[in-house]
């Protein structure tokens, strides 16, 4: 399976995610797998050391971010 993120990328979850993925947090890519269904997950440490196991589809680059201006 292809990710879309690597260990160690910073990251931003979307505004539009549920609630329980912590919208609008930003952290680093810890580890990351892909359920039997064929969904990537991705383990996101928070600057106070907490994680959060995200979708893929809740998050984008840290950059992307900035450049469309969100």
């Amino acid at each position: 399976m292809t990710y879309k993120f690597s260990y160690g990328d910073s990251v931003i979850i979307i505004r539009e995610a549920p609630s329980e993925f912590n919208p609008g947090g930003y952290g680093e890519v810890c580890s990351m797998r892909t359920t039997n269904e064929g969904k990537n997950l991705y383990i996101v440490e928070f600057g106070d050391g907490s994680d959060l196991e995200v979708p893929e589809e809740y998050l984008v680059l840290d950059e992307e971010e900035f450049k469309s201006g969100s």
